[in-house]
C-alpha cells in the first residue's frame, strides 16, 4: 500500500511541476492531485526536493513557473549558437550553456535539436498573423494601396534582428536538410502568397494568377533583403518606405499596366 501511495505522490509531482513550475508547486497541491491528505506526503519526505530525489528527477527543479516564456528563452538562445555555429556543429551541450541551464531540463521541451530547430521555424510561421493587417479595408483600396500594404507589411518582419537570424541559418542549412528549407517555404511563403492573393483577386487582370503576381512582387522586395539585411555592407541603407514606394511603381507600371 506505501509503494503504491509514493508512486502516486511522485506522479502527482512529476505531472504538476512539468505543468506548473517548481516554484508554483505546492506540496498542498501535490496532495491534492494525488488525493492524499498533506500529512501522508510527510510521512515519506520531508520536501518536495526529497519527491524528487526519490524519483530521480531533480532536473524538475529548473522547471520554469511559465513554461511558454521558457520555450522562447531556449530558442533564442539556440537561434544565437546557431547564427554562430551553425545547425550541424552546434549541439545540445552548446545551447544549455548559452541559457544556463541543464542538459536535461532543455529535453523537458524539446526531444532533440531537430524537434527544437524545427519549433523554431514553426514559430517563425505565426509571423503570418502580421499579414493580417493587410486584410481590412481592401475592397475599396486600389491596387497601389493593397500592394503598400503588403510590401511595407512583409519589411517589417526584418526589423526584428532574431528573425533576420533565423533566415540566414535556414538559408545556410537548407542544402544540408532540404526538409527545413521546405517547411519554411510552405509554412510560411506559400501560406502568405495565398492569403495575400486573394486580396488582388479583385485588381489583377484577367487571366492572371493573384498567388503568382503576390510572389513575385515580394520576391522583388525579397532581393532588396537579401542585399541590404542579409549580406553585412557599407552600402548606402534604404529607407523601408522608399524602397516600398518605388516597388509598388515599377509593379504597377508593369503587370497593371493598360495595354
Amino acid at each position: 500500500m506505501s509503494d503504491n501511495t509514493k508512486e502516486k505522490i511522485k506522479n502527482a509531482a512529476e505531472e504538476l511541476i512539468t505543468r506548473k513550475g517548481y516554484k508554483d508547486t505546492s506540496v498542498k497541491d501535490i496532495a491534492k492531485s494525488a488525493e492524499v491528505a498533506v500529512g501522508t506526503i510527510y510521512r515519506y519526505y520531508k520536501s518536495k526536493d526529497e519527491i524528487l530525489t526519490d524519483m530521480g528527477r531533480l532536473d524538475l527543479k529548473d522547471v520554469s513557473y511559465s513554461q511558454d516564456r521558457r520555450r522562447k528563452q531556449i530558442m533564442e538562445a539556440a537561434l544565437d549558437v546557431f547564427g554562430t555555429k551553425g545547425y550541424t556543429r552546434t549541439n545540445m551541450e552548446d545551447i544549455a550553456r548559452e541559457i544556463g541551464m541543464s542538459k536535461g531540463s532543455i529535453y523537458q521541451y524539446f526531444e532533440s535539436k531537430d524537434k527544437l530547430f524545427i519549433s523554431m521555424i514553426k514559430e517563425s510561421a505565426q509571423m503570418q498573423t502580421i499579414f493580417n493587417r493587410t486584410e481590412n479595408g481592401t475592397e475599396q483600396a486600389t491596387i497601389e494601396d493593397v500592394l503598400t500594404g503588403i510590401g511595407m507589411t512583409f519589411l517589417s518582419i526584418f526589423k526584428d534582428p532574431q528573425k533576420i537570424k533565423l533566415v540566414r541559418v535556414i538559408i545556410g542549412e537548407s542544402p544540408n536538410f532540404p526538409e527545413i528549407g521546405e517547411l519554411f517555404l510552405h509554412g510560411v511563403v506559400e501560406e502568405a502568397a495565398e492569403r495575400l492573393g486573394k486580396l488582388l483577386k479583385l485588381h489583377v487582370p484577367s487571366g492572371m494568377d493573384p498567388v503568382l503576381v503576390v510572389r513575385l512582387f515580394i520576391g522583388s522586395l525579397w532581393s532588396f533583403v537579401m542585399l541590404q539585411e542579409m549580406i553585412p555592407a557599407k552600402s548606402k541603407k534604404y529607407d523601408y518606405q522608399d524602397v516600398v514606394k518605388n516597388a509598388v511603381r515599377i509593379f504597377r507600371y508593369g503587370a497593371f499596366s493598360k495595354e
